[in-house]
């Protein structure tokens, strides 16, 4: 078994002096509208950054020997005059501040084009999953959560993951964490469901080490702590050697649905493969704390039936180590 099969693409990381013009250069104001703006975030690529508003690409930011690319998909302006607008009138080639700050001004305006259009292409899962990101790196309770969420949509080769996390430890320790989001009932069978995920995960942590994958996270949290990304972080911290997790996060499932334990049961019924699965991760299902995005029967208590379970959840998590 190869297991450094994989890991010959360059890892998720930008320079230096990206990092610095993103701090106090030229770059500056695009972080600003970032850290400001609950509904921006910025993810690390290999030598550029992705700028996500509401799970689409709204500025990819390359670096160059002199200076960057700034780069948009122009498919999500519906309005071809406008579109060709701003092809004409957007830098593309970034050499200055004032170029920037052209671009900085016109992306709150590039928001409403894409309200636009994901009010007729939906990405329901991809608009959770950056509120998940921004609720447990920055929002309010980020400091109380117990995952830092480092990276979204890591692929390698023919394997993407939705989430790569790290759950807080002791002592400024972490443990990896491959998070999976599935929103609704629709998308947990079938291709790309929960068997097909599970069985793409077993091939990636039979394939390929943990330890570059630790090392490149490592790298992430560190360029997104130094660009203020990422809250109450340690000043050093590492990646425990524990075999990772892999959760998945079920968005408005609806607990009357049978397509959840269909599912579970499909995966465990293979007496050979759940178990060697097993020994390469701990595979966990996340549910909301306390309220979700659907509101179903099933999940509204009175006090009586609320305190019953309570004591339950509580009897459990008392009982278990981790």
């Amino acid at each position: 078994m190869n297991l450094n099969t994989g890991y010959q693409k360059r890892p998720r990381a930008i320079s230096a002096g990206f990092q610095d013009d993103l701090k106090n250069g030229m770059l500056s104001s695009i972080l600003e509208q970032v850290q400001w703006d609950d509904n921006l975030t910025i993810e690390i690529r290999s030598a550029y950054i992705n700028i996500y508003y509401r799970g689409g690409n709204i500025l990819r930011i390359r670096e160059k020997k002199t200076g960057y690319i700034f780069e948009f998909d122009w498919r999500y302006v519906k309005d071809d005059a406008k579109a060709a607008h701003y092809r004409q009138t957007m830098p593309q080639t970034i050499t200055s501040a004032d170029q920037v700050e052209i671009w900085a001004t016109v992306l709150p305006n590039i928001k409403v084009e894409m309200d636009t259009y994901f009010s007729i292409h939906k990405k329901a899962e991809r608009e959770f999953q950056q509120l998940v990101l921004r609720e447990n790196n920055t929002g309010s309770i980020a400091n109380k959560t117990d995952y830092f969420i480092c990276d979204i949509e890591y692929q390698i080769k023919d394997t993407r993951f939705d989430m790569i996390a790290a759950k807080r430890r002791d002592k400024g320790e972490y443990r990896l964490a491959i998070i999976e989001m599935k929103y609704a009932d629709s998308a947990l069978g079938g291709k790309s469901g929960i068997f097909d995920h599970v069985e793409k995960a077993y091939n990636y942590l039979c394939t390929h080490a943990q330890n570059a994958l630790r090392n490149e996270m490592t790298g992430i949290m560190k360029i997104k702590q130094t660009l203020g990304l990422m809250n109450n972080l340690p000043p050093e911290f590492l990646f425990t050697d524990e075999k990772p997790e892999f959760i998945f996060l079920l968005a408005n499932h609806q607990p009357a649905s049978k397509a959840l334990e269909k599912e579970l049961f499909r995966l465990k019924e293979d007496n050979n493969f759940y178990p060697a699965f097993c020994q390469k991760a701990d595979l966990k299902i996340a549910t909301a704390n306390l309220f979700g995005y659907g509101l179903y029967n099933e999940c509204v208590y009175n006090l009586e039936e609320f305190e019953k379970l309570n004591r339950i959840l509580l009897e459990i998590s008392e009982g278990r180590k981790n």
